[in-house]
């Protein structure tokens, strides 16, 4: 599944035919992008993920590594849905936190090389 709004609404447990949360869901994968920046991932000038429009994994990173895109998809999973559908369970949200941080250092190192 190379699709990002596919992919992500799947992690959340959203079937991909329901397109009810769609605008929100691609605003907040949108909003990671500029975070994705600031960790060393130069994305395409552009690339934004719109409901109704294929966004590719591709179009945002190139050619990469699995590892790489595996660490970038998990981490724009867990920022949608801290700010989507939050845990209600604190040691939850900071657990997931943790992962975040984490997963942000493993990407800044896997962009240096």
């Amino acid at each position: 599944m190379d699709d990002i709004l596919t992919s992500i609404k799947d992690l959340l447990d959203i079937d991909a035919a329901d397109t009810s949360f769609d605008n929100s869901v691609a605003m907040h994968i949108n909003g990671t992008f500029s975070k994705l920046h600031i960790l060393g991932i130069d994305a395409p000038v552009g690339v934004r993920v719109k409901p109704g429009e294929e966004t590719t994994w591709t179009e945002l990173l190139g050619d990469v590594d699995e590892d790489y895109l595996d660490c970038v998809k998990t981490w724009i999973y867990l920022r949608v849905r801290l700010i989507f559908d939050p845990p209600g369970n604190s040691f939850l949200v900071s657990a997931i936190q943790n992962q975040l941080k984490e997963l942000a250092f493993d990407i800044t190192l896997l962009a240096e090389v």
